[in-house]
């Protein structure tokens, strides 16, 4: 092969691998676009994989770039909870629609019918065309993939998820989306618009208890854990106007670490639940998460003896359902792993939807980053 051939292949590569770059930019930009269209505020814009760098931002929007032309996301929220459906369906329509574009427009580029090309830049018009083509069919194949480590759906999931949404549950995915928002304004230092984006976002689902920790749990999740140890201290001191006892005060807080996978508050969880044990000693649903707790902090035979009790003399299906999860977790880490497997089947059968079930799951099956 001589030395132009040598330039030439790779030339051809460059030009393929600037091509592929720019249609994942459309992409982006038509998820982007609708995005403005509907009202949504869009938040980030990440164009390929590997080694990123925010390259700039214009307002609240960042666009970061990998170095691999290989994928995109778009992360917009949304900032009322009206046509959540139909919304939801657009916003992931866009990227399609925008790709679609590209794939007619390099057709007939190729076949000349807008642009005559011939010789070096053929063949890589050519690869891209049906490149784009595969990538079309593929962002509308309904699935899960795996971008960056994090599972994410892919636009036919996401379209088939807004077609079959059930209304009731709207509220649910519309308090999702606000904790998305939330954290990301607590990063951006915007704690009041913060806390009232959070508050509004579960206003339909949760009571304000689990709202205010919900708060404490999208501070620790933004980085902000000396903020959040603040607001747990102000929740017990002021009581901001609930009508909990203390006891349960506390024990929302314990749970926090549970719910959310906050590992760095196992021990203010532990004194919390204890201090709740002694206001209310008799309270089934409190040893449930001393025992949870036990289970994280590696007490598997004290928390494991605590959830038997538990699970014998609870009525409420939410302690029968952590507990049973938190089996599955005590006997995996006994290293008894067909029987964590065998206990967490059982869990999943009782309630597929529990709280502490994919992180439960996570740290059974070993799957890393996965949201439900």
């Amino acid at each position: 092969m001589t030395v132009w051939s040598l330039i030439s292949l790779a030339g051809q590569f460059l030009v393929i691998f600037f091509l592929f770059y720019i249609g994942v930019i459309i992409h982006e930009t038509g998820h982007l676009i609708a995005a403005l269209m509907i009202g949504w505020k869009p938040i980030t814009m990440t164009i390929g994989k590997g080694k990123k760098r925010t390259l700039f931002r214009i307002r609240d929007l960042s666009f970061v770039f990998g170095e691999i032309p290989s994928g995109g996301l778009m992360q917009s929220a949304a900032l009322r909870i009206d046509y959540w459906k139909p919304k939801r369906f657009l916003h992931a329509l866009g990227g399609p629609v925008a790709t679609c574009c590209v794939v007619i427009a390099s057709f007939f580029i190729v076949s000349g019918n807008i642009i005559s090309v011939s010789g070096w830049w053929l063949t890589p018009l050519e690869i891209y065309c049906f490149a784009e083509l595969s990538m079309l069919v593929a962002c509308l194949w309904p699935y899960t993939m795996f971008y960056d480590g994090r599972a994410v759906s892919s636009d036919g999931l996401s379209m088939w998820n807004a077609l079959t949404l059930k209304r009731g549950e709207v509220p649910l995915h519309f308090a999702a989306n606000a904790q998305f928002l939330g954290t990301f304004l607590i990063k951006e230092g915007r704690l009041a618009e913060a806390k009232e984006t959070i508050t509004k976002g579960l206003s339909l689902t949760a009571g304000a208890l689990s709202t205010e920790t919900y708060w404490i749990h999208c501070l620790m999740q933004a980085g902000k854990r000396e903020l959040a140890k603040v607001e747990c201290q102000r929740l017990l001191e002021e009581n901001n106007g609930l009508t909990d006892s203390r006891a349960d005060i506390l024990d929302n807080l314990a749970c926090i670490p549970i719910y959310y996978n906050h590992p760095e508050m196992l021990d203010d969880a532990s004194h919390y639940i204890d201090m709740a044990l002694a206001e209310a000693p008799d309270l089934i649903t409190l040893k449930g998460t001393k025992a949870s707790i036990l289970i994280e902090q590696g007490f598997v035979a004290e928390g494991m003896k605590l959830l038997e009790e538990v699970i014998e003399k609870s009525d409420s299906k939410n302690d029968q359902a952590i507990c049973k999860y938190y089996m599955a977790l005590g006997w995996y880490k006994n290293g008894e792993v067909n029987k964590a497997y065998e206990y967490l089947r059982a869990a999943q059968a009782f309630d597929p939807k529990c709280i502490v079930h994919t992180q439960i799951e996570n740290q059974i099956v070993g799957r890393k980053n996965t949201r439900s």
